[in-house]
């Protein structure tokens, strides 16, 4: 099955981030990525307004990111932009049509205003493709059986997620879909069909494994990220009901700080960004 990433956009702030995230480019060459676009955005809080001097300096410093990764056999492609990082993110992943936009996570500068605090769950909201947040942190110690573990509430908006996680499940040797039954305490959808929910995927992902959890989802989900020594964890940023709100709200940022794997967020639609 083809990966569902060819070309991925990353996030770049010149930051002790970026060893990390070159190391994460590395694995996700592995995985099918071709393309990649380093974007570096000077905020307005950094540089009210950036001169050419700035924006060339910017240029030089992505270059010379692009010439290592060129040797790995990507083709790489750099763009310096200045505005509301989330913004300009997102809507340069649609100009670019990247398939996936790949940060990090508890970084410095621009990272670090993006993934600690509202801009990010304002690119969540934003980003017309999956956003992978990569955490500083040496990811991987599990690799002797890597596995992939997917957060779902068996909606329809969740599909999404669910598709991507399929895509990438032959990549990873142990697979497991995981349902937190609070989430579904206020919904119409019951336990009873969460289970069928997740027998059903079974009919379409070879050897996944799957779960019923208790308790508050944050916490039963980082449980079960440890239990499963989870290599990657797929999640839908929009739900219905009570998870509509848990996956925009506390647990997706509280996910996304405390996870000690990378998060992959996977719109439940297309979004349509406004020209600049």
């Amino acid at each position: 099955m083809q990966s569902p990433f060819e070309h991925v956009l990353v996030g770049v702030d010149f930051s002790p981030a970026w060893p990390f995230l070159e190391r994460r480019l590395a694995r996700l060459h592995a995985l099918g990525v071709r393309r990649l676009t380093l974007v570096h955005v000077i905020s307005p809080r950094d540089i009210a307004r950036p001169g050419e001097a700035e924006l060339a300096d910017a240029r030089q410093r992505l270059d010379r990111q692009a010439a290592a990764l060129a040797e790995m056999g990507l083709e790489v492609d750099c763009d310096v932009s200045s505005g509301a990082p989330s913004e300009q993110l997102a809507r340069l992943a649609a100009h670019h049509r990247a398939d996936l936009v790949l940060l990090g996570r508890q970084g410095h500068g621009l990272l670090h205003r993006l993934l600690i605090g509202s801009t990010a769950l304002n690119l969540t909201r934003l980003t017309p493709c999956p956003l992978w947040l990569e955490p500083l942190n040496d990811t991987g110690k599990h690799g002797v059986s890597p596995t992939i573990m997917l957060a779902t509430d068996g909606s329809c908006a969740a599909g999404h997620a669910e598709r991507c996680f399929a895509r990438l499940c032959e990549h990873f040797d142990r697979r497991v879909a995981v349902i937190a039954t609070q989430s579904l305490k206020d919904d119409a959808f019951s336990v009873g069909q969460a289970r069928q929910h997740l027998e059903h995927m079974t009919r379409h992902v070879a050897k996944l494994d799957f779960e019923l959890v208790d308790g508050a989802p944050t916490e039963a989900l980082l449980s079960r990220l440890d239990a499963w020594q989870a290599e990657l964890l797929v999640l839908g940023q929009r739900g219905h009901g009570a998870l509509r709100e848990r996956l925009l709200g506390s647990t997706a940022q509280a996910l996304v700080e405390k996870a000690p794997c990378p998060v992959l967020l996977v719109p439940a639609q297309p979004v349509t960004l406004p020209e600049p």
